[in-house]
């Protein structure tokens, strides 16, 4: 998961892969606007098949801040799917 994240990342923004880390910043260092998020959220959620609720995430100022979100999504996603399956 954390791999796909950082590749949509890498191409929303100037950086490569090799030089995104959990530190970095949305805003000083990809320099994302409001755009450049919301195009974020769209990619992860068609790539991820997951739901983010822009309000969750209207804090969060580092790519691992992000990836912990989208791993807690993934997780509920997978208990909800074991649930519909009993």
């Amino acid at each position: 998961m954390e791999k796909i994240v950082i590749e949509i990342i890498s191409k929303l923004s100037n950086m490569e892969v090799f030089e995104i880390s959990k530190n970095t910043l949305f805003e000083e260092d990809l320099k994302f606007d409001y755009l450049d998020i919301s195009e974020l959220f769209m990619n992860v959620e068609d790539k991820l098949k997951i739901v983010i609720i822009e309000d969750e995430c209207s804090n969060m100022k580092t790519v691992g801040e992000f990836l912990t979100y989208v791993q807690k999504k993934l997780k509920n996603n997978n208990s909800i799917k074991n649930r519909k399956r009993e």
